[in-house]
């Protein structure tokens, strides 16, 4: 049964919806860089430091380990400020969902009092169907 909240809960439900959405992706995003970091430490692990050789490949090599370092930090930076971003989405989330746990709750009281309204209508109406039967089987007698 369809209330004056009935539209405004349907926009309530769509934004906890989005911002399900939006928290998963960040998720998403997170799980995606801690993948790219485990390559990242076995690709660094795979560098073996020269037994022999000279100066420049060990200086080379750790350019590269250097490089994925950097790498490896700027991702887990990455990661922090996306737990940060998710941390607010989920406060936004909580309040949204608030929001709509107070319209369905108008909603639901509202459809309790329309379906009380119809109960006693329709109590009502048969009570004068009642009488009006128990009059006519009166008249008969």
């Amino acid at each position: 049964m369809k209330t004056q909240f009935y539209s405004l809960l349907q926009v309530k439900k769509q934004e906890l919806e989005k911002k399900e959405m939006e928290i998963a992706h960040i998720n998403l995003k997170i799980s995606q860089k801690l993948d790219e970091i485990t390559q990242f430490q076995i690709q660094m692990k795979e560098f073996l430091t020269p037994s022999s050789g000279t100066f420049q490949d060990f200086k080379m090599l750790q350019e590269h380990k250097n490089a994925f370092l950097f790498q490896i930090d700027s991702m887990h930076l990455e990661i922090s400020h996306l737990k940060q971003e998710r941390s607010q989405l989920e406060k936004l989330y909580q309040e949204a969902f608030i929001e709509y746990e107070k319209i369905n709750y108008l909603h639901n009281t509202e459809q309790k009092k329309q379906l009380e309204k119809l109960k006693k209508n329709q109590e009502k109406q048969l009570d004068e169907i009642a009488l009006t039967l128990f009059e006519l089987n009166k008249e008969k007698i």
